[in-house]
């Protein structure tokens, strides 16, 4: 079973506030549906054999933060910039920790599904451990998954496309003319030129919401 989440925008939270516990909903939904997943047009009951996850782009929004709102940029080359690409990435992850926790639980110990019966029903007081496989699509919002805390010490496969040979799914930003990135400077000081809907989201949205977020009725 494959299950494919985008677009997400997990955020650190330092312009970005919304609720936290409202994104369990979807893991809830997931769990329910890889059940689901194993009622047979038959009739019968047969839980999933594995399940893949793939976060296919844009789990995380580390544009719209408050760390650009100074000289950094995300784009830039240099000690600062990773730094402070690193500390969004984290903030990110240190926010969503029972998100992101909870998958990743799933991808080290499986994820608990009813066994089936002799008759192919399911034995709704017991449970089974289906195999759960996590991959990391990067997006135009959460380009540097693979500097971030992840990878395979959280069973996590960071890349940006993933494909079982019949079925290939990223995020296809790239196909996108305002995502699309220009080369490095010439002068040797960013690692590449930004990307229009980069610029937008670090000056243009950000440094907006950093101007109102002190008045709640403004920037809720």
């Amino acid at each position: 079973m494959i299950v494919i989440i985008s677009n997400w925008g997990l955020a650190d939270g330092t312009l970005v506030t919304r609720a936290v516990g409202g994104d369990a909903a979807v893991l809830t939904a997931i769990h329910r549906a890889v059940i689901r997943g194993g009622f047979q047009p038959d009739g019968g009951y047969r839980p999933v054999r594995s399940v893949d996850v793939v976060l296919a782009g844009d789990t995380f929004d580390w544009l719209v933060t408050s760390a650009w709102c100074r000289d950094e940029r995300p784009w830039h080359r240099g000690s600062r910039p990773h730094a402070a690409r690193l500390a969004v990435s984290r903030r990110t992850l240190v926010r969503h920790r029972g998100v992101v926790g909870r998958l990743v639980r799933w991808a080290r110990v499986g994820l608990p599904v009813p066994p089936a019966d002799a008759r192919d029903r399911p034995r709704s007081a017991e449970r089974m451990l289906v195999p759960v496989r996590l991959t990391a699509l990067a997006g135009d919002r959460d380009p540097w998954l693979d500097q971030a805390m992840l990878g395979p010490a959280r069973r996590v496969a960071c890349g940006i496309c993933w494909s079982d040979g019949t079925i290939d799914i990223r995020h296809g930003h790239e196909l996108d003319v305002v995502c699309r990135r220009a080369s490095a400077g010439a002068d040797g000081r960013v690692a590449r030129s930004a990307s229009l809907a980069e610029s937008v989201a670090t000056d243009l949205v950000a440094r907006f919401g950093s101007m109102l977020r002190g008045d709640a009725a403004l920037w809720p």
